[in-house]
């Protein structure tokens, strides 16, 4: 069996492909080419400044677009360095990349370097030696630890493991067709699961990366966002959305009402059912634009949905999927499925790839992103059947479920 790519090599080999794509919605957006070019003489300025493998390094994102942070994290990675996607204490100096300057903590004291000189430095070591950069991406072995999680490092194979993965859950909501613009709202469980839902597979596909700014549900509707990925809190904003528009049409009141029924599963005859098909082509389309989520053929809502905003979003025809996170694990361990959401039905399924085992009072979670492939839980978690889990459900209140 072929071993996997390291992440780095996987990733500049798939935003090179994507050419002149958009990494960015919006007129003016460089090109995933500009963006890949960029990280390339960034990842040779760092090498040839001292970032050395093995050594961890932080890209602080303030002040950046997400495809900048894409960028630097790819640039970091090209180096052999371990990027820390939940940066901790660290007994070793931690380079930090930020939007105009490298920092360097050493006994001494922090040292700083110029982002645009080092890509300068890089765009000179690309000139004099046009083949060291592939050479550094050669020499990156997936076995090698790749990005720094709390408590352990991942390697490239389990983060390449995790791309794929999220891939094949969520190809199923397009169709065949690669997403559009991805916006993810905050990073939910932790900064890994969102780097690599949020901005690497993604860019693995082509698609534009949305700046969420001040008001992440304005920038959806701007973008037209095809994916967002938000805690419970945002999509508790859009289902109130929705019931204040019900609030102020007899029509969306109607729709809301009859969806709730056929969402919640409760018997709904012929002429139910037929109304609330013609009242979603009636004012459906309408309903999802106010809300901002127009253009939505995934949301993804970090470790469970508040039931009651779950009924209202699939009553409005919001594709919108529950998933479970664990701390540790770069992809979801279980979503309701994507290609006909239930986010009503509180149950999800293992992602693609993956193993959830109830034994008593231990729950055994399989994937090729956990250390050793597994991960043992001292808690209960219901897994019926049909293999089917329970997903959780978040505590009510600010930045949870349904007040």
């Amino acid at each position: 069996m072929v071993p996997p790519p390291a992440p780095a090599l996987a990733l500049v080999r798939a935003v090179r492909a994507h050419g002149d794509r958009p990494a960015a919605p919006g007129p003016g957006a460089p090109s995933w080419r500009a963006v890949a070019d960029d990280a390339r003489h960034l990842g040779l300025g760092l090498r040839d400044a001292g970032l050395a493998p093995g050594r961890r390094a932080v890209v602080e994102g303030t002040g950046l677009a997400p495809h900048q942070v894409l960028e630097r994290e790819l640039a970091v990675l090209s180096t052999g360095a371990v990027l820390a996607l939940d940066p901790g204490d660290e007994v070793s100096p931690v380079a930090v990349v930020g939007a105009d300057e490298l920092r360097v903590e050493g006994a001494a004291g922090p040292v700083t370097c110029d982002v645009d000189r080092l890509r300068r430095r890089g765009r000179a070591v690309d000139a004099e030696a046009p083949d060291r950069y592939e050479a550094l991406l050669a020499a990156l072995d997936p076995a090698d630890p790749s990005v720094a999680l709390p408590g352990r490092q991942a390697t490239g194979a389990e983060v390449t493991w995790a791309l794929r993965a999220v891939d094949r859950w969520l190809a199923p909501a397009f169709d065949g067709e690669g997403p559009g613009p991805v916006l993810v709202v905050d990073d939910g469980p932790g900064r890994g699961a969102a780097a690599v839902l949020g901005r690497w597979w993604p860019a693995r596909a082509g698609a534009p990366l949305v700046d969420p700014g001040t008001d992440p549900a304005e920038a959806a509707r701007r973008a037209g966002a095809t994916v967002v990925v938000a805690g419970p809190g945002h999509w508790r904003a859009v289902a109130a959305g929705l019931r204040d528009a019900g609030a102020r049409s007899r029509a969306t009141a109607a729709l809301l009402r009859r969806g709730r029924v056929v969402a919640a599963g409760e018997p709904a005859g012929p002429v139910e059912r037929a109304g609330l098909a013609a009242t979603r082509r009636w004012v459906g389309a309408g309903l999802r634009d106010v809300a901002g989520v127009a253009g939505l053929r995934a949301g993804v809502a970090w470790d469970g949905l508040d039931p009651v905003d779950a009924r209202d979003l699939a009553a409005a025809l919001v594709p919108v999927v529950p998933t479970w996170c664990v701390a540790g694990a770069l992809a979801p361990v279980a979503s309701a499925p994507v290609a006909r959401p239930e986010p009503a039905s509180g149950w999800g399924r293992p992602l693609p790839g993956r193993d959830v085992v109830a034994d008593g009072s231990r729950t055994t979670i399989r994937g090729g992103d956990l250390p050793g492939g597994r991960l043992t839980l001292v808690a209960r978690t219901a897994v019926d059947g049909r293999g089917r889990v329970r997903l959780p459900r978040p505590p009510r209140g600010p930045g949870g479920g349904a007040a």
